[in-house]
């Protein structure tokens, strides 16, 4: 029997199944007509105590930093985004947040995630006012202001 896996990283096998028939396979797209497994690979979970942060690609129609291959944080995280703070990442694990504060743009953030190794292995960018920084202070007060002052009236 052949193996059938995939590469992804920061994976790991979660169902093996075994195919006797192509017919049986749970893959759709399977041309192998040979018995052989199947294994359904799910992301490795984040370490007990690392916080999780959800990712997504700017549209193009939105994106404050084009032409850069950067991941916009999707959800205001429960903790202050910072320099030196360590987050789980779904495709990249658990990564260092470093500010890069030489490219910027209003009410933005970015920072670099780097591994164990202080290998760079791409860049986020967050809302400011979900940042530890004096901006993002500033803003998140406003934000907040802002938020008070409309249930009031």
């Amino acid at each position: 029997m052949s193996t059938v896996s995939s590469c992804q990283p920061l994976t790991q096998p979660s169902l093996v199944i075994p195919v006797h028939h192509a017919y049986e396979c749970p893959n759709l797209r399977c041309t192998v007509h040979a018995p052989h497994t199947f294994e359904y690979l799910a992301p490795v979970p984040p370490p007990r105590g690392i916080h999780h942060v959800i990712l997504r690609r700017f549209s193009n129609e939105n994106n404050p930093f084009p032409r850069k291959n950067r991941w916009e944080i999707v959800e205001q995280p429960s903790f202050w985004l910072r320099d030196g703070h360590q987050v789980y990442l779904k495709w990249y694990g658990v990564v260092t947040l470093i500010s890069l504060d030489e490219d910027k743009a209003p009410g933005w953030k970015v920072f670099r995630c780097v591994d164990g190794d202080g290998t760079v292995l791409t860049e986020v960018v967050a809302r400011e006012e979900w940042c530890l920084t004096k901006d993002g202070l500033l803003e998140a007060s406003r934000s907040y202001l802002r938020s008070f002052f409309q249930f009031l009236c």
